[in-house]
């Protein structure tokens, strides 16, 4: 089972209650999950503390670049994105 992005987890730790399903899924793989663009943020020990906090056994890193590109809030570096991150976005190959 795929869990939400652990963003939220990491920014506001009191945001664990809506993440625990552990005890209601004792046997299932669970896979944490976090934006790629996060690893600029987040180091090694975030990512061993989000996977504990969840009891996960795996973590996924998603990309999707268009929704960071167009997400309100979210602050983009062009990454995936030839040209500026102020500039229309087109895939890189």
């Amino acid at each position: 089972m795929m869990l939400g992005s652990g963003r939220i987890l990491l920014e506001r730790p009191e945001a664990l209650r809506s993440f625990r399903v552990r005890k209601v899924a004792p046997k299932a793989l669970l896979i944490a999950n976090l934006g790629l663009a996060q690893l600029r943020r987040y180091g090694r020990d975030d990512l061993l503390r989000l996977v504990e906090a969840l009891e996960a056994d795996a973590l996924a890193f998603h990309v999707n670049p268009l929704q960071e590109a167009v997400q309100r809030g979210t602050r983009t570096s062009g990454a995936f994105w030839r040209g500026s991150p102020n500039s229309s976005p087109s895939p890189s190959p």
